[in-house]
């Protein structure tokens, strides 16, 4: 249900900002206003929102702080983090999502739109989830608690991350295209591009660091990726 779903606006006081509540509230959002990011840290870890909407524009934000550190609290696994940007990127990673952002969002986007892109990230997180724990050499996750465990030791991972490792446990030894991932993992969202897919490789990755367990995240050229412990060379 929206109406238990609480969203923390973090950006500057004006009309802008009026305007991102009045569109949440109408769809039931519950929402919290911040114009500083290290009151919204604390905020954040008091408060625990399903998701944080964070004008990339505010000055503390110019390295994305923020979501460095939220992304590195085990209890923070499953907030969504969409960053709210005034500029469209044809070339690189998008704003973010590099550093931990599941999403970003232009700030000329219509609410009605914005709402929408907003519910399709928590739907993310709420619809792609197995029954039972999944293993390999060492790493388990548990969907009842979504934790990640490499030899026992909490893994921090973020939430986009956990359902692409999830469903590579799901379908091991199998090759992915990054179409066939955008579809299964993200549910075929219109807006989330080709290259988004190979930020979220690169972030699975370096949390899968510990013991070596990033190998197993392998690229197929020309094919896609995979999660194999077969085909792998030995360290």
């Amino acid at each position: 249900m929206l109406a238990d779903r609480l969203v923390l606006i973090v950006t500057e006081a004006g009309p802008a900002r009026d305007i991102l509540r009045v569109a949440l509230e109408l769809s039931d959002f519950q929402c919290m206003e911040e114009s500083d990011t290290q009151l919204a840290y604390a905020v954040v870890m008091a408060q625990k929102p399903d998701l944080i909407l964070l004008d990339s524009s505010l000055a503390e934000t110019s390295d994305y702080e923020l979501v460095r550190r939220l992304r590195r609290e085990p209890s923070m696994a499953l907030l969504s983090i969409v960053i709210l940007s005034d500029r469209y990127e044809s070339g690189g990673s998008p704003p973010g999502m590099e550093v931990g952002a599941d999403d970003y969002i232009l700030k000329t986007m219509p609410p009605r739109e914005l709402v929408s892109r907003l519910k399709a990230v928590l739907n993310r997180v709420d619809n792609y989830s197995s029954a039972n724990p999944l293993f390999a050499c060492g790493l388990c996750l548990n969907p009842r608690t979504h934790a990640v465990t490499i030899n026992e030791c909490l893994v921090p991972i973020g939430p986009t991350e956990y359902r692409l490792l999830e469903y590579f446990l799901s379908h091991q030894e199998r090759v992915h295209s990054r179409e066939s991932l955008l579809e299964k993992v993200w549910g075929g969202n219109a807006y989330v591009q080709l290259r988004t897919v190979d930020v979220h490789i690169r972030r699975l990755r370096k949390a899968l660091t510990v013991d070596g367990h990033d190998r197993f995240v392998q690229t197929v050229r020309g094919a896609g990726y995979r999660f194999s412990h077969k085909h792998v060379l030995r360290r």
